[in-house]
This record gives C-alpha cells, structure tokens and sequence, in this order.
C-alpha cells in the first residue's frame, strides 16, 4: 500500500544515505593532523602536576601539550570555522609517577603561542581534493604567551584514567558523542580508553588549548597522536 504521506507527484523526500563523514570527506573538508613519524612519539612538557592559572612550567594551563589556531580573522566574509571530531592519542613515553591523569581544554580570542612543541601540518583525508587547512596546529612541548585571558572559556574538564599511564595506552577522545562508554582494565597493562566530550568549534580569529596533566607528576610523557577535523563556513 502506497505511503499517503509521500504523493506520487509534486512531493519530494529526502534521505540521508551517508551516516558517517564521508559525506564531509567528499567535500574536501575533513583533515588529519598527526605526528611526522609513524612509530615515534612527540615529547611534552616534563612535570606538569596542575592545571593552576600561574605562568609555571609545571602549570597545564600555561604549558599546554597542544595549541590549535583558527587562521582565519574574524572580520573575513569568507571565514570558516574549525569543528572537532576526535583527538586519538597514544602513550610512548609514560609520565613517570603521575598517579591520576587530567585534561582539560580551553578556547580564547587571544592568540597565545609562543614558542615549543612540533609544528604539524594537516592533510586532506580526501585524496582527491586539493583544500588546505587553515589550522595552525602545535603538539608537544608548548610554551604560551600568556595565561588564558577573561574571555576565555573552559570547554573540557574531565579525568583521563585514575591510575599511572603506561606505554600503549590508547585514549580515543571524541567531541559531540556523550554516549560513547569507556573501557578501563587494569592498571598496570595498556589500556584502551574512550572519553567523550561536548562538541568543540573553534571559531574565526580563536584558538583552544588542550592541557594535561597528573597529580605528582615527575617525568616527561610522550604521544603519537591522531587529531580529526571539519573546516566549513558556520551554519552550513
């Protein structure tokens, strides 16, 4: 029996046959950000034990482990704005006895890299396509310019693992998917942990700050890292 919702004639109906981003890939607006070699991890700040809004070293707000810029100003007609999908990341070298492990993430309107950390340049998961990122992306030993300013936001407060990492440890962090469970085994083996978080836009003219860190912290953690990305203008 004919649906009588859906006329034969004068009716359309509209079908969504992509449920994953390969519709976004298609458009040339999905990227991949990793580190330069596969196998080997970029080294980050050693000791970082807070997240305290003090110009320290040993401060995640002020030494975060990555720095992701909009490089597009907020005045251009034209501007695109950056949405996140997920940050996979994997333990090379553990903290050596951070007993808990954090992070956090802010955004803000003031630009706030100053110097450290590998610079990465993105690619276009569509081989086809020949758009570029505006991203600027930075991994590792970040020093910032100055602490996060009144117009900052917190966007990410949440707790990696209650135990130690240890080398192999597969985080799959993931932004607009609240439902996605986490697996935590035991403490001393690698582990592979889910963590969601609220969807992240990092706008025109904005950047964000991902910073983690580990209560007694004394060493130098080390990732490989996976960031996926959408670049399109805002509310298309």
């Amino acid at each position: 029996m004919a649906n009588t919702n859906y006329p034969l004639q004068a009716s359309q109906k509209v079908v969504n046959i992509w449920n994953t981003d390969h519709g976004l890939a298609d458009e040339g607006v999905f990227f991949l950000a990793t580190n330069p070699t596969v196998g080997t991890g970029i080294a980050t700040t050693t000791s970082v034990v807070d997240d305290a809004a003090t110009a320290s070293a040993t401060h995640g707000q002020n030494v975060p482990v990555m720095y992701i810029q909009n490089g597009y100003s907020a005045s251009d007609s034209g501007a695109k704005s950056i949405y996140l999908k997920y940050l996979r990341m994997i333990v090379t070298a553990a903290p050596t006895s951070a007993t808990v492990w954090n992070m956090s993430i802010r955004s803000d309107v003031v630009p706030r890299y100053t110097s450290g950390g590998s610079r990465i340049t993105p690619v276009n998961i569509n081989t086809g396509s020949s758009n570029s990122s505006s991203a600027l992306i930075y991994f590792g030993a970040v020093v910032t310019t100055n602490l996060p300013s009144a117009s900052s936001r917190l966007l990410c407060n949440t707790q990696i693992q209650s135990t130690i990492p240890v080398v192999k440890d597969q985080w799959m962090i993931t932004f607009g998917d609240q439902t996605m469970p986490t697996n935590v085994l035991t403490a001393s083996a690698a582990k592979n942990i889910n963590v969601p978080c609220g969807p992240i836009i990092v706008g025109p003219g904005t950047n964000i700050a991902i910073a983690m860190w580990g209560a007694s912290n004394a060493g130098a953690p080390a990732w490989e890292f996976e960031l996926g990305y959408v670049e399109r203008s805002a509310g298309l």
